[in-house]
């Protein structure tokens, strides 16, 4: 699995993002679902897409295309319980049966942790790659929504910190979002500049809500 790349499902395709940002297919609404290699162990999933139907369409001919065997895959981080990130990790369980699901703060190995981005959700976690200074960052940094699906916080203020957080953290240098984020409409973020426009579209939004 070359370049530490990331697997991101587009509108019933999937491709990949490379550790310079580049993106095969850029017309996302739903990712749902990254993978990133491990050193020791083999590979983790990231989200466990929305149904039976997405993983055996999608995720399962996907590993397979990418000759990466089941067996390989130790983990899965799951970001938020929302269903377009959780409700297939049942079906994925099935097909993977001794997959160790990961929803908590937790360091899996010396580059690779789990990263806390409450404010959509309590509870919402990112994945932080050191070998590429990248984090996968589910909906924990959102913009102004995906069209009709505004920004939704369960904690408006603890959001806003979560944010500031991120632009202080001088190890993420990428992150990939779950969707195409508006006003943007791209799912990555490359570089501390890009970064840093994206928070600030963030907060802005939220403040214009009245937080």
């Amino acid at each position: 699995f070359v370049s530490n790349s990331y697997l991101t499902k587009k509108e019933g395709k999937f491709g990949l993002i490379d550790n310079a940002g580049n993106t095969i297919i850029d017309n996302t609404y739903n990712s749902i679902t990254a993978l990133t290699n491990k050193y020791e162990d083999g590979y983790i999933l990231f989200d466990a897409a929305t149904t039976e139907y997405d993983v055996n369409t999608y995720i399962m001919p996907a590993l397979k295309e990418m000759s990466i065997s089941l067996e390989a895959i130790k983990y899965i981080v799951i970001s938020h319980n929302h269903e377009d990130h959780a409700w297939g990790l049942k079906t994925i369980k099935e097909h993977i049966k001794h997959i160790e699901v990961i929803n908590t703060l937790r360091d899996i190995n010396n580059n690779l942790s789990t990263y806390p981005l409450p404010g959509h959700t309590l509870d919402s976690i990112g994945l932080l790659d050191l070998r590429t200074n990248t984090l996968i960052a589910a909906d924990g940094v959102q913009g102004y929504g995906v069209g009709i699906y505004t920004t939704t916080t369960e904690d408006a203020n603890i959001y806003l910190e979560t944010l500031d957080k991120l632009r202080k953290d001088e190890r993420i240098q990428n992150i990939i979002f779950s969707h195409l984020y508006e006003p943007w409409f791209k799912n990555k973020a490359i570089g501390k500049d890009e970064i840093e426009i994206c928070l600030s579209d963030s907060e802005q939004f939220i403040r214009n809500k009245g937080v």
